[in-house]
């Protein structure tokens, strides 16, 4: 290929068919998991690139075999017991997907790849790992190279990481977590994870390989020890790859179709067909695939990269042919890509004549006449992405020193785009536009703002919360189903499933179109949980539910006394009627159970497979109701009888470990048909930490508990291991039950459970007696 290559121009609108090779993201976690499996399996339509065959010769080093001579790539998993070397190249995927697997080698495996690499991160998954019981010589650098000194086995457990950098280092863990002898608990703490899609990703191949992995709550992913099943991939055409020819089509105003679009993926590419509608194509699904059309007129956007970041270099090229101006944010992190890809955006494309602005986590960009001219093509400096920089006036500014312009881009755009400066823009001050009111307020900041003018919103309406999902939210406005996004002077203010809002913008529900939240209304009730009860960080997951429906199966799997008397714990707190709502009963006798929890005045129904649920229906009327149990209850099947059109996946529960894989990853709220009422179905849940309920707080809830308390000693916390708690008399004479509650309806668990939960320290053991969580 001559250098430089001399790209083709359309002069009439495109018309063409293309198919896509296969997804390199899929690939190598195919091989990863192939790898770890408990026998041969086949990757069919495997990407052949650089990246996936390091991959394949990475996984072959340590023990295993990978055989990619025929189109379907056959791994046969090996021994880990050698010495290896591992070259990376510049493949992320390798360099931090692979040290997670060669901790579970016998021998020292070294990890090295191109100069350009040592200056990208992964020094999270190296301190991670050394946290789970690995040995790894980095000689302190956090970088490439690095040795990974292994044993044979990963103790594996609970880990924090800091993944704001990349979600990789989320993946990385996971994959080979199965095979570690406690499983992984990965906690995310630092800014937002960028690229969800890519762990979604991880998580639904682990599932198909038949490992246990919880995502119930934000920023943790645990996955269980146990074998990885060897299944056969075929993997899907690499979406993010179908940018530039749909964008063809965009500009064009021609039409393109992209082969083998699969109708449900987690592959970030899949964004695209929201974010050419908005930008004014034609987005439609045919018999070959995903169709896009063009006008040959392009609408500017507005709109956040942070999940498919990937894809901003291909959206930053049509925003800068687009009619009207266009803001991209939310992808800071892919400056530490292969190299600085915001600074060679707005290098390239201000080159060409765009009218572009670099932020410091996106790009702004404005109609301009694009000119013809050469496009340079970068790799990250061996010094590092701004080694001898410092910042000012907005910019970068180098040191005075000779360098190869094409690595230096700071210097390259001042070379070749002397006005590229934001103080030689005119109308554009600073980051965004002064008529932008969702910017007037930075609350991660602690800077002035740049005006004491504030919106005043007095076109919003009023909305109510029905999906929350990576930060795009769906609203329910007058019946009408909108999206909608939050205002950036909310900040980090959760938003959660059940909240009524008030939203300004395009609020007509079109797609493509997306609103802004710019307030959140006072919560009547909120539920709140902690991931564990030494977890510090509590969480609002459903706000404004009057109800708490406790979903507990009575086989299949067995029910968990514990964890009922955990959520009634919950609904006092919140200040919701409980209502235990007993499943299968086609399975098991009800009476069992009923029997413990008859006598304390709890609200119950029993229903079945098939069953009448008038009684359960009753109960919902007119009410808004939020349904939690553990996985595998039969939850999702429950909604369905409810809601008809609910369509929840329903899943089945595993033979071993007689939990039920998870069905949801996110709570959703459904009208119940003729009721008047609402459900809020969430996800399957594996522990219910109540860190954040106090003991003194749930005993005022009742008088006679209270009275109890009355000849407690100073500072009693009413715990199991507190002398002379004015409980004790309660717990000798059975657990008396306490009446009289004064939230309505509501009656407190046993005084026993109190005694042996009152510190809300204690971990559950999920009602076999032994330790465990729920």
């Amino acid at each position: 290929m001559p250098d430089p290559w001399p790209a083709p121009r359309a002069a009439t609108p495109v018309e063409a068919t293309v198919s896509l090779p296969g997804s390199k993201s899929l690939t190598n976690r195919a091989l990863v998991l192939a790898a770890l499996a408990d026998g041969p399996s086949t990757v069919g339509r495997a990407l052949r690139s650089r990246d996936t065959t390091l991959m394949a010769a990475a996984l072959t080093a340590l023990g295993s075999t990978v055989d990619t001579t025929g189109e379907d790539w056959v791994v046969r998993p090996g021994a880990f017991d050698r010495d290896a070397g591992v070259d990376c190249g510049l493949a992320g995927t390798v360099m931090r997907f692979v040290p997670p697997v060669a901790g579970l080698s016998r021998g020292s495996v070294a990890f090295d790849g191109d100069p350009h690499m040592r200056s990208r991160p992964v020094g999270e998954v190296l301190t991670a790992l050394r946290s789970l019981g690995v040995s790894i010589d980095d000689g302190g650098t956090g970088s490439l190279p690095f040795t990974v000194r292994g044993t044979g086995a990963v103790r594996g457990g609970r880990v924090v990481v800091d993944a704001s950098a990349s979600s990789q280092f989320i993946s990385a863990l996971l994959l080979a977590g199965a095979r570690y002898d406690h499983g992984v608990d990965v906690r995310h703490d630092g800014k937002p994870v960028p690229s969800l899609p890519h762990i979604d990703m991880t998580v639904a191949m682990l599932r198909r390989h038949g490992v246990e992995v919880d995502d119930a709550d934000p920023d943790r992913w645990a996955v269980a020890p146990g074998p990885v099943l060897a299944v056969d991939h075929v993997i899907e055409p690499d979406l993010s790859n179908a940018a530039p020819f749909l964008a063809l089509a965009a500009v064009s105003g021609g039409s393109v179709t992209v082969r083998d679009w699969p109708e449900s993926t987690t592959q970030a590419g899949d964004a695209l067909r929201e974010i050419l509608a908005r930008m004014g194509c034609r987005v439609e699904r045919v018999e070959d695939g995903l169709r896009v059309s063009g006008t040959g007129t392009l609408e500017g956007i507005d709109v956040d990269l942070h999940d498919v970041g990937e894809l901003a270099p291909a959206v930053a090229a049509l925003c800068a042919v687009a009619s009207s101006p266009s803001h991209l944010r939310g992808i800071a992190h892919i400056r530490g890509h292969e190299t600085d890809r915001l600074a060679a955006l707005a290098t390239e494309l201000g080159a060409r004549g765009a009218d572009v602005v670099e932020h410091a986590d996106g790009l702004s960009l404005r109609p301009a006449t694009l000119n013809g001219g050469v496009f340079h093509t970068y790799a990250r400096p061996p010094d590092g992405p701004r080694r001898g920089h410092r910042r000012r006036g907005g910019r970068r500014r180098p040191r005075r020193e000779h360098r190869d312009h094409r690595e230096d881009l700071p210097r390259l755009r001042r070379l070749l785009v002397p006005s590229a400066h934001p103080r030689g823009r005119p109308g554009m001050s600073g980051r965004y536009s002064e008529h932008d009111h969702e910017h007037y307020e930075r609350p991660r900041r602690h800077t002035r703002p740049r005006t004491k003018e504030r919106p005043r919103y007095d076109d919003a309406v009023d909305g109510v919360v029905v999906t929350v999902d990576r930060g795009r939210f769906t609203l329910l406005i007058d019946g009408t189903r909108v999206m909608a996004m939050k205002a950036r002077p909310l900040g980090r203010k959760g938003v959660v499933v059940g909240d009524r809002v008030r939203v300004v913008g395009d609020t007509s529900g079109a797609v493509g179109s997306l609103a802004r939240i710019v307030e959140v209304t006072e919560r009547l009730t909120t539920l709140r949980r902690t991931a564990e009860d030494d977890d510090p960080v509590e969480r609002v997951i459903v706000s404004n539910a009057e109800q708490l429906v406790i979903v507990t199966a009575l086989a299949d799997p067995e029910p968990q006394p514990r964890l009922i008397d955990r959520a009634l714990v919950a609904a006092y707190d919140a200040g919701m009627q409980p209502l235990l709502c007993l499943t299968k009963a086609d399975l098991a006798d009800p009476e069992t159970l009923l029997s413990t929890y008859r006598s304390l005045g709890v609200p119950w129904v029993v229903t079945s497979r098939g069953g009448d649920l008038t009684a359960l229906r009753d109960r919902l009327r007119e009410r808004t109701s939020v349904l939690v149990g553990s996985s595998g209850v039969g939850k999702s099947t429950l909604v369905n009888a409810l809601v008809p059109d609910a369509g929840r996946d329903v899943g089945h529960v595993n033979a071993v470990t007689g939990r039920g894989r998870h069905t949801s990853t996110s709570a959703f709220m459904l009208a119940l048909p003729d009721l008047e009422g609402w459900i809020i179905d969430t996800p399957g849940i594996r522990s219910f930490g109540l860190a954040h309920v106090q003991p003194e707080d749930l005993i005022g809830a009742f008088p006679d508990l209270d009275e109890m308390t009355g000849d407690c000693p100073r500072g009693c916390t009413h715990g199991e291991d507190e002398p002379e708690c004015g409980l004790d008399d309660a717990v000798t004479a059975g657990g008396r039950t306490p009446s009289g509650c004064r939230r309505s309806g509501g009656c407190s668990p046993p005084a026993a459970t109190l005694r042996t939960d009152g510190s809300t320290d204690r971990r559950t053991d999920g009602g076999t007696g032994g330790p465990g969580r729920y």
